[in-house]
This record gives structure tokens, C-alpha cells and sequence, in this order.
């Protein structure tokens, strides 16, 4: 008889997660990510939104930014690569 260890559902559920929090200063440094943000979207304390952006959303950004810093902003694409490069469509 063989056992075989599996996954902690916690653990399973962390992997097929497709949400990520960030908390960025207005210039777009990120201040705290939690871990799918880093796994997702390679976003790390410290690191810069702006570094993660398609060309052509920067403007988008400076608008979301702008509204986090003012207050909830809600129902907002962005268009990002994700941590493999690949783009992506973001909604806050």
C-alpha cells in the first residue's frame, strides 16, 4: 500500500486563484502585493506598476491611480502583462 501526500485545499485553491491585490502610492510604486499578485502579474513591493503596462495604457494607469488615491475605484480594466509576458486585461 502506497500513500501519497496530497495538496492542502487552501494550497490548491491559492494555485487556481486568478485575484491579486496590490496597494500602490500614486506614482505607481507598488506598496504591498499579496502573493498571486506576484505569481500573476510578477508585482512586488517595491516594484512599479508602470513596469507591468501594454504600451498605450499608461494614461489609463495615471487615471486609475489618480481615483485609488482619492478614493474605492471600482469597475476598471487595465491592460497588463502578466508574469510570463503575456497580455493581459486587468479589472479593479
Amino acid at each position: 500500500l502506497s500513500v501519497t501526500a496530497l495538496p492542502a485545499l487552501p494550497d490548491v485553491l491559492e494555485t487556481l486563484s486568478r485575484e491579486a491585490a496590490l496597494r500602490c502610492a500614486p506614482d505607481g510604486t507598488v506598496r504591498w502585493a499579496d502573493a498571486r499578485a506576484a505569481r500573476l502579474l510578477a508585482l512586488t513591493e517595491g516594484g512599479r506598476l508602470h513596469d507591468a503596462l501594454l504600451p498605450g495604457s499608461e494614461e489609463k494607469a495615471r487615471r486609475l491611480l489618480a481615483g485609488g488615491a482619492a478614493g474605492v475605484v471600482r469597475d476598471w480594466e487595465l491592460q497588463l502583462r502578466d508574469a510570463h509576458g503575456e497580455p493581459q486585461t486587468v479589472r479593479f
